[in-house]
This record gives structure tokens, C-alpha cells and sequence, in this order.
């Protein structure tokens, strides 16, 4: 909790010395700390716990918040394909409840008590039975914690432990942890996009994909990467209606007059699809363009319904200005070779009347530098990444 909202809790449980408050959070005394020694009027000696629960009971109720950038850090970090639970000493219910106010609960798969006994001695076997029956890899996890108890519990537990120590005054936080950032956004750049084969990875992003339309909001995920990579493949085991940029392509007459390829994003009409998504997002009903790739021009359309997810699919589903709509982004990496061996099969069983040594000439003097300029640049804008080294495209 933040400083001021320390302060105000103590005053509101009887703590009324402020100019003590300040002094001792200078020191680096905690809340309970604070409370223990100047305890409101009555309270009994020797039950600070119970004065402890108290003011952090009617803190969380009245006015209990997160840091600023919390909520929007944990969708990033859900999103990119990691597992986040989160242990409190205190009210699981009342975090919850701050949680479910932020609309962030549904991002973690546990909120659990880490119990306490006597002394401050963390319980081992508790916390391990604990975070088990939650089915939380301790093995294969990261502690982020803001203060010196922090440490010890992930000590105990065998865990790497990350303090973050911009907003509160511990001066025994710094000890023993394995790496000190100074605030909560650090961990965006310590937690980069993830990776999985096209089965887990699909699972993954099922998962978050529920989440999502678990929020209510509207909702635009984006799937890119290279040409026979696999989008299309990972779109079919996606739950959502899907807007293929295919679509959008310029008829063969106009990209022949213009000097374009089909893999340069002036090829497609990027701009009408940004304008489609857009009334999407306002809750209309879109007719969409289907474009026909063996006569090279769009032969009709079709309508796209009012749901709540909408997959964006295509060669620059994740690059300006559809990203600018995108919520969540899948990148599909499959390797070359693998993706050239599917065009010329593509090009077989679809009649796309290309010859295999064609498709293998124009594969290199085309496409493969275009997805080095405009396809691969696209895989950091990314918050999860599918590699597909040997699935159907």
C-alpha cells in the first residue's frame, strides 16, 4: 500500500502522533511496527497481531489499492504465457476482493495465506503443502516480493527471490535477494514473451483467450508470422471469430500497376481492415472482403458476428495499424526450409499451377527477404510465441 494510505489507517485505528508516523516509516518501521508502538488508546499489551489485523481490515474495505501499473504488468505478464499466483499474510478474502475491483482476479491461477508461526519463523512444510495443493511448480519459479519477509519465504522455499524496492523503506529488504529492481514495471523487461509448440502453445493461448473473454471487454488478438507457417492452422483450435488479412488484398491488376509484391504490407488494405476492426470493437455487425487466391481478387464477402474475441490473422497481423488494436499477439516461428517444403505442397494441392522449382526461385529472391524485413521485426511485438517447426500450416 502506499505511504499516505499507511498513514491514514493508522490514524483511523487511533495512531494519531503523525509526526511519529513520519519518523518512524523514515527509520524503515513497518505498519505493524508503527502500530505495535504507538498503539491506539486501550489496546491491550502484547496483541499486536490482532491490532494488525485490524487496521489492515479496514484499509483493504475502505480504500485498498494497487500500486499504480499493477494491474496492467499482471495482464502483460498472464498474457506472455506465464502462471502467476499471489500469497498474502493476511486476508486472502480481502485481497480477493481488491483483486476482483481492479479486474485482474481471473489472471491468477491461486491466492493463497502463506501462514506465519511464532517469532516470524516461517512454517516450511505449511507453505510447501500450500502452494502444492495449488499445483505451483516451486522448482520452476520466481518470488516477487517488496520486503525482507519476502526473502525469507522464498528462501525457505527454494525460490529465486526479485525485491522490488521503489515504494516502501526496508532497510533489511536488500539482504539476500537474488536481484533488486527499483520499481514494479522493471519486470516487463525481465519477463519476456514465452514459447511453446504449436499443441502447448495453443493450449496456452486457449487459456488466456478464456480470461479475456471472461472480462467482458471486446477483445482483438492478433496472430502473425510468416507465409505457410502455421496461422491459419492455429486459428482453427482458437475459440473466436477470425478476420483474415488475406482479405484485404489488392487486386493482382492494382499490385502490378502500384509495384508491389504480396508480401509487402502496401499489398494489403490495411486501412480498411483497421476501419472493419474499429466497428467491430463498437459492437457492429462487419462484413468482411474473402479474397480468392487463385484469381487474384476478392470475390465476395462475409459477415462477422457481435462476439466478444476477434482473431486478426495474417502476414502483418502485428505490425502498424493493426497493432495499434491488437490486446494480445501470437507469432507463429516456423523455420524456412520447413515453410518453403509447405508453399510448394500448398502449391500442388491447392492448383496454384506454380512449379516446385518456381515456388523454390521466387521463395528466394521474394519472400525470404521480405519476411527478413517486415515479417521477422514483428516477432517483438509478441507476447507469446508458437513455434511450429513441423505442424500443418
Amino acid at each position: 500500500m502506499h505511504i499516505s494510505a499507511w498513514k491514514e489507517a493508522l490514524k483511523n485505528a487511533g495512531v494519531s502522533d503523525e509526526g511519529m508516523i513520519e519518523k518512524l516509516l523514515d527509520d524503515g518501521c513497518s505498519s505493524e511496527q508503527i502500530a505495535r508502538r504507538l498503539g491506539a488508546p486501550g489496546e491491550t499489551p502484547g496483541d499486536p497481531a490482532a491490532r494488525k489485523r485490524e487496521i489492515f481490515s479496514r484499509e483493504f474495505k475502505a480504500d485498498g489499492r494497487l500500486f499504480a501499473g499493477v494491474p496492467a504488468l499482471v495482464k502483460k505478464l498472464y498474457l506472455r504465457g506465464y502462471g502467476l499466483a499471489i500469497a498474502t499474510t493476511h486476508s486472502s478474502g480481502l485481497l480477493k476482493a481488491v483483486l476482483d475491483r481492479e479486474g485482474i482476479a481471473c489472471f491468477f491461477s491461486a491466492v493463497l495465506e502463506a501462514p506465519l508461526v511464532k517469532k516470524k519463523i516461517v512454517d516450511k512444510k505449511t507453505l510447501e503443502r500450500t502452494f502444492g495443493e495449488k499445483n505451483i511448480p516451486l522448482d520452476n519459479s520466481v518470488y516477487v516480493g517488496d520486503s525482507s519477509s519476502d526473502i525469507r519465504f522464498a528462501d525457505v522455499l527454494g525460490m529465486p527471490c526479485i525485491l522490488v524496492r521503489g515504494h516502501y523503506r526496508d532497510p533489511d529488504a536488500p539482504k539476500n535477494a537474488d536481484l533488486i529492481i527499483n520499481e514494479i514495471d522493471d519486470l516487463a523487461d525481465l519477463f519476456r514473451s514465452r514459447r511453446a509448440g504449436m499443441e502447448a502453445g495453443a493450449e496456452i493461448v486457449r487459456g488466456r483467450i478464456r480470461a479475456l473473454a471472461g472480462t467482458g471487454d471486446k477483445t482483438v488478438i492478433g496472430v502473425s508470422g510468416g507465409t505457410a507457417s502455421g496461422k491459419g492452422h492455429l486459428c482453427s483450435a482458437l475459440a473466436g471469430e477470425v478476420l483474415s488479412l488475406d482479405g484485404y488484398y489488392r487486386d493482382k491488376e492494382e499490385l502490378d500497376g502500384m509495384g508491389l509484391d504480396f508480401y509487402e504490407p502496401g499489398a494489403q488494405r490495411l486501412d480498411c481492415a483497421v476501419g472493419d476492426i474499429r466497428k467491430w470493437l463498437e459492437g457492429k455487425e462487419v462484413q468482411v472482403p474473402v479474397y480468392d487466391i487463385k484469381k487474384y481478387r476478392r470475390s465476395g464477402y462475409r459477415v462477422i458476428g457481435k462476439g466478444s474475441i476477434l482473431i486478426v490473422e495474417g502476414l502483418f497481423g502485428l505490425m502498424p495499424p493493426v497493432l495499434e488494436l491488437v490486446d494480445y499477439g501470437v507469432f507463429v516461428d516456423s523455420p524456412e526450409e520447413t515453410r518453403l517444403n509447405r508453399k510448394i505442397d500448398r502449391g500442388i494441392s491447392e492448383g496454384r499451377g506454380r512449379a516446385a522449382g518456381r515456388t523454390r526461385e521466387r521463395f528466394r529472391d521474394i519472400v525470404r527477404p521480405m519476411h527478413i524485413k517486415y515479417i521477422e521485426p514483428q516477432k517483438g511485438n509478441a507476447d507469446f510465441i508458437i513455434e511450429n517447426p513441423a505442424f500443418p500450416a
